[in-house]
């Protein structure tokens, strides 16, 4: 994945709005193909493995360090409504994979359409609020160890 960084945007806020973007992109080609059950099956299970690799860097790494830097008790605020917010997400993905399964398709839209709104209005939160606070404090040597914790191996950041 190549970081592309606009308006003096900081290392996590790039990162992360990219890694947004690739979902999104993973999840309109799922969409797209669904009735393909040999491609799409494969496009679920690669949207599903990124979009859990994304939400363990926000749990697991970037929250913590957010909820610290504030001064906030845990799982309150932001990070507390973003934590739900991905509760929401994957339990939608379930229902997206259950109803796909059962080549139930409209099933699959109706839980998707509401999997697509609820991942807009998380992404357009974050990279409001989030992201930016967390470009002041996290550092690109402390970011990029991150990285490498939840995905096993450097990822391609030349632009940060």
């Amino acid at each position: 994945m190549k970081i592309i960084i606009k308006n003096n945007m900081g290392i996590v806020s790039a990162f992360m709005e990219n890694d947004h973007a690739y979902l999104d992109r993973l999840w309109a080609v799922f969409l797209n193909e669904r009735k393909n059950l040999a491609r799409s099956s494969g496009r679920l299970a690669r949207f599903k493995r990124r979009l859990k690799l994304h939400v363990r860097l926000e749990d697991e790494f970037l929250f913590p360090r957010l909820t610290d830097y504030c001064g906030l008790a845990k799982n309150t605020g932001l990070t507390g409504m973003a934590r739900r917010d991905h509760a929401v997400i994957l339990k939608l993905l379930g229902l997206v994979e259950k109803a796909y399964r059962d080549r139930r398709f409209e099933k699959v839209m109706l839980a998707g359409g509401n999997l697509d709104r609820a991942l807009k209005k998380h992404r357009n939160r974050e990279g409001a609020i989030q992201y930016p606070v967390s470009d002041r404090f996290i550092h690109r040597s402390e970011w990029r160890r991150m990285l490498i914790k939840v995905y096993g191996r450097a990822i391609n950041q030349k632009m940060i």
